[in-house]
């Protein structure tokens, strides 16, 4: 389903659409490709016709029939060239990758439900080279929501080149639970005279996502924000001010670490000290809400009777996104790993990890722990410490050779009967 319908206003569009303040900061983006880019969202060519004049091998998508059809007429119109797909982004499909691709004018906010971001974000993975760039454009909502009133209103007056003018009049409402935006855009066509001669009107829906939760969507999908800004000036991005949120995305390759499952709290499992592939389809990324049910799963095949409640773990979700990751393969959530860094003091804490019973063995609990470690790095925690059972000797010795020392026992750690090695590692 599409949120709008631009096919009913295809012939309008460019009438009261003529934003140009993100011109050059594409051109700036594109300079030094000499490969093929591929803009998606294209819609009529605003970004696309001040391209390819530049030179840029452009490909470009739409899913309106309409605007696309304005798109190829500006092209002959100006003898110029370029590569014009009718697609929809949900269900990309060139068979071929591209070191850039462009998602330009926020346009990214149309796909209103998580399943559709979901699937755009991985056919557009499937597009990217290794090493490749996907130039993001989102909303502030801290900014765009100031713009967000109820109510009817004109929003301006264009005029068109048969001397006739468009009203643009528009009314929208938001709803904090979803962060979806709702509302209506009406077209009134007045002739030469100023009498009224047409009137249309389309729904609109779009969703308004807070930054951490879409970095979160687009971590989980395969991507790292390697660069962000937060206008077309290339301004460093500061949430509580930017206008927009601007993400140079680069995949997320999949890791082959060094050795298997070496999780505090994992059960034993058979260790492999030579280097081990992990499936392509394997990622680890930041958990986010919809992986929480896949992780008390986990813990509850991990560890039965001492799991942690589901309670917990939504809570930890909340209070430690940063540090609370997860392993995907394919849709399915194989293994997790949580921290927690304490405020006000130097260390960080490892609380739990677990791999899925059939993916033990085969690294993806040393690569979760690997990525733990890393982003204690990026919170500035200066030392790790876990605890381990002492029969888990698995476990300990593969800690010890990821460079954790033993500093404690605890013969009651969590109660009788109950006891605790705690390790430790400088970073």
């Amino acid at each position: 389903m599409k949120s709008i319908d631009y096919d009913a206003i295809a012939d309008l569009y460019d009438t009261y659409v003529a934003v140009d303040i993100d011109l050059e900061f594409w051109r700036r983006r594109t300079a030094a490709i000499s490969s093929e880019v591929l803009e998606l969202m294209a819609g009529t060519g605003r970004v696309s016709l001040p391209l390819i004049r530049a030179g840029v091998r452009l490909v470009c998508v739409d899913y309106s029939a309409g605007l696309l059809e304005v798109l190829r007429r500006k092209l002959a119109t100006e003898a110029l060239t370029a590569e014009v797909h009718e697609m929809d982004v949900r269900a990309l499909d060139l068979g071929r990758r591209f070191d850039l691709i462009l998602l330009p004018f926020h346009a990214f906010s149309e796909l209103v439900e998580a399943a559709d971001q979901r699937a755009a974000l991985r056919a557009i993975r499937s597009h990217l080279t290794s090493g490749g760039r996907f130039i993001l454009t989102l909303h502030n909502p801290v900014v765009r929501l100031r713009q967000i009133d109820d109510g009817l209103r004109e929003r301006g007056r264009f005029p068109r080149a048969d001397g006739s003018k468009l009203v643009f009049c528009s009314e929208s409402s938001y709803d904090p639970a979803t962060g979806v935006v709702a509302g209506r855009q009406v077209y009134r066509l007045l002739d030469a005279d100023g009498a009224p001669a047409e009137e249309r009107e389309i729904p609109v829906r779009f969703v308004l996502p807070p930054p951490d939760e879409a970095r979160a969507l687009v971590e989980a999908e395969g991507f790292r924000v390697a660069e962000a800004w937060g206008d077309y000036r290339d301004a460093p991005l500061d949430l509580g001010s930017s206008p927009f949120v601007i993400w140079s995305l680069a995949r997320v390759e999949p890791r082959c670490p060094r050795s298997s499952n070496r999780g505090g709290r994992a059960p034993t499992g058979r260790a492999h000290a030579d280097r081990l592939d992990l499936a392509a389809a394997v990622i680890i990324r930041r958990a986010t809400r919809a992986d929480l049910r896949a992780v008390a799963r986990l813990e509850e095949e991990s560890f039965s009777g001492a799991s942690f409640p589901a309670f917990f773990i939504r809570q930890a979700y909340d209070a430690f996104g940063e540090l609370f990751l997860v392993a995907e393969e394919g849709a399915a959530v194989v293994a997790y790993g949580l921290g927690v860094a304490q405020s006000g003091r130097d260390d960080g804490w490892i609380l739990g990890m677990a791999v899925a019973r059939a993916r033990r063995g085969q690294g993806i609990g040393a690569a979760i722990l690997d990525e733990l470690v890393a982003a204690f790095r990026r919170v500035e925690v200066a030392r790790v410490l876990l605890t381990v059972s002492p029969g888990n000797v698995a476990a300990r010795s593969l800690y010890e050779a990821h460079g954790f020392l033993q500093v404690d026992e605890e013969a009651e750690y969590f109660g009788p009967d109950e006891p605790r090695v705690l390790m430790a590692r400088d970073l």
